[in-house]
């Protein structure tokens, strides 16, 4: 007897037609399900394109809507206007009416602006005017002061400083500070003035020599008589305190200024410290004494003071004279 084991080619013979039946199934089954697939696809692109065509209408219909109240809002403004010449005309008038308007108020904004730069190039040389006036017309005034005094602990001591000259019911007397006349109580020996032309020298000596104990100020009245420019004549005080702001002028002999001439620097009233006023302008040793001129005025403010030798500060003293 012949059995499958003995033959396995015959067993898988004899079980084609089962195999091939299965897999016959399942790719029937595998088509069904793509055309499903195909078909779903299909339904959804027919109704996108069905909406995107109801959506292409409805905003066809809109624009023809808009373009019909277009033309209708056009014939209208056409009645309007031809069935109307003085509402044309109107219109035409405030048409020009307006750019005439815009190009005057062009031309008055380059007006202003040119007015403008021309009041500011005129206020800067009005400063500068005021200025060399100031300086021009208070220089003589303002001399160079040399004071020794003999220390009580030995030795001496030299100031280098400025003074300015007041000439009043025909007496002549020098203002400076105190520091500058007087070290550590002990009043100086001796001062000597150099006038403004740098060649003429009074000597001063100590019983003409007055300062004030209350305040950094004093008085030099020389004996001998002193020749001063015509122009010299009764100190011309501020009236009124200055404002904050106010350029002022310092003039005098500074340590590190001009070895034959008179330094002038220039600065704004800063402040108030008590009994002084505070200013921007640059006072060095050898100012202390000097003339402190408000320039708007041009009147005298008071001394310049510096009590820290050998240093320049940023914001320094005057001393105010009312």
């Amino acid at each position: 007897m012949i059995t499958n084991s003995q033959f396995p080619q015959l067993k898988q013979i004899l079980n084609w037609p089962n195999n091939h039946n299965r897999w016959l199934k399942i790719l029937m089954v595998v088509v069904f399900i793509f055309l499903v697939i195909l078909v779903v696809i299909l339904t959804i692109i027919t109704q996108e394109q069905s909406l995107a065509r109801e959506r292409i209408n409805l905003l066809a219909s809109e624009l023809d809507l808009i373009k019909t109240q277009f033309n209708q809002n056009q014939e209208v403004l056409t009645a309007l206007v031809d069935g109307n010449s003085e509402l044309a005309t109107s219109l035409q008038l405030e048409q020009t009416t307006r750019l005439a308007a815009e190009v005057e108020a062009e031309a008055s904004r380059k007006q202003l602006l040119a007015l403008e730069k021309e009041v500011t190039t005129q206020k800067v040389a009005l400063e500068a005017s005021d200025i060399t006036k100031v300086i021009r017309e208070w220089s003589p005034r303002v001399v160079r002061l040399t004071c020794e005094t003999e220390l009580s602990e030995g030795g001496s001591r030299v100031a280098k400083a400025s003074a300015v000259a007041d000439l009043t019911s025909g007496e002549l007397r020098f203002m400076t500070n105190k520091h500058v006349v007087e070290e550590k109580g002990v009043m100086a020996d001796e001062c000597e003035l150099t006038l403004f032309d740098g060649d003429s020298t009074v000597k001063v000596a100590k019983n003409d020599i007055d300062a004030r104990p209350d305040r950094d100020l004093a008085y030099l009245k020389p004996s001998q008589g002193v020749s001063l420019p015509t122009s010299v004549g009764p100190l011309p005080i501020c009236a009124t305190r200055p404002d904050i702001g106010d350029g002022v002028v310092i003039l005098g002999y500074p340590s590190v200024g001009s070895k034959v001439g008179i330094t002038a620097t220039e600065g704004i009233i800063a402040g108030f410290d008590e009994d002084y006023y505070i200013t921007s302008a640059k006072i060095e040793r050898g100012n202390s004494g000097g003339a402190a001129i408000l320039v708007s005025d041009n009147c005298f403010v008071g001394l310049p003071t510096l009590t820290v030798a050998g240093r320049t500060e940023s914001l320094a003293r005057i001393l105010p004279i009312i």
